[in-house]
């Protein structure tokens, strides 16, 4: 029976089932879970993990479950630590894996950072006979159809634009989608309109950043204007509104120009010092665009801003018809 787990991949939702999963499987209890963070060199030992794996549980005939969560030698950050460190991790862990505590299930949790497989240590757990465990995000267009399924499951009904609305809220993340469906099912209802979703899905600017990137390249002026309502309700202003929209436009031209240069998603999140899923979603999101295109965008926001400055334009009327007039100008382009 496999002790040794390795879980990996950017769907968050699915990787956290298949951990209780584990934990409910290998009947470990509450009081019996140790968590080693390993995202940074200072805060980490490996004699103190390594010792850890030797333990017993404190129970009788009981499992303890030890998670090595987001080792910086395994994953894509720039740390590289003691190169000492990294052959005494793979050595101990070479013997470890001949002779494992059969009282411990190891669980190697990649749960905010990507692993890298071009690393050493990852190409060294690859080859060695543990579990491995990917889970890979939906791609956009496979989400809306993954969505209404969960919903249907559920047996949560929505008219159609508050399922749109829900969609711009949880952005294809099925963790997201998981807990809008919690809230949903507090209050339970025949159908749920776009008002109820509003009320009772919440959302973030940090999203709605990503979000409003995404729509306005997609020339969906509806949903645009929807989300620079809700950054008006919060309390930004029409500059700040310019701001947000051009830096994510600015991100997006990062990531395009570098993938026409030929760069892979790996290297293009190394060199932005991004998540290879950022990128990956980054590109999803302006395939309909060349990076020229974007930079001509992002031209036209900064001689609007100067604009502006100068007094020689209405920020709301000047962003307003910018907005309208390239929703779809440069989609394709």
């Amino acid at each position: 029976m496999n002790h040794v787990f390795l879980i990996s991949g950017d769907d968050r939702c699915r990787k956290e089932e298949y951990l209780s999963f584990l934990k409910q499987t290998k009947e470990i209890a509450d009081g019996e879970v140790e968590i080693f963070d390993a995202s940074k060199v200072k805060y980490f030992s490996f004699p103190l993990f390594f010792r850890s794996l030797a333990s017993r549980s404190l129970l009788v005939n009981g499992k303890r479950m030890v998670i090595l969560k987001d080792a910086y030698f395994l994953s894509t950050c720039h740390t590289k630590g003691n190169d000492g460190d990294l052959e005494y991790f793979q050595r101990e862990m070479s013997l470890y894996l001949k002779d494992p505590n059969d009282q411990i299930v190891l669980v190697i949790y990649m749960d905010e950072e990507t692993l890298d497989a071009r690393k050493k240590l990852v190409k060294f757990l690859k080859k060695e006979a543990i579990d491995q465990q990917t889970f890979m995000a939906l791609k956009p267009w496979e989400f809306p159809a993954y969505a209404k399924e969960q919903l249907h499951n559920e047996k949560i009904f929505l008219d159609q634009e508050a399922f749109e609305e829900l969609l711009l809220r949880v952005q294809h993340d099925r963790f997201l989608l998981k807990k809008a469906i919690e809230k949903l099912q507090l209050v339970p209802k025949k159908r749920y309109g776009v008002k109820e979703i509003e009320e009772m899905i919440s959302y973030s600017v940090e999203v709605d950043v990503f979000a409003l990137g995404n729509v306005f390249l997609e020339g969906n002026l509806k949903k645009t204007w929807k989300i620079l309502r809700r950054f008006q309700q919060a309390g930004l202003d029409t500059q700040a509104q310019m701001a947000l929209l051009a830096f994510r436009i600015r991100n997006l031209y990062d990531i395009k120009e570098l993938f026409e240069l030929g760069y892979d998603e790996e290297t293009i999140a190394i060199r932005l010092r991004m998540k290879p899923y950022a990128i990956r979603k980054g590109l999803e999101s302006c395939s309909c665009c060349s990076a020229l295109s974007l930079l001509k965008i992002l031209k036209e926001l900064g001689d609007l801003d100067q604009e502006i400055k100068t007094g020689k334009r209405d920020p709301k009327q000047g962003f307003e018809y910018f907005v309208i007039r390239n929703g779809r100008t440069y989609a394709g382009d």
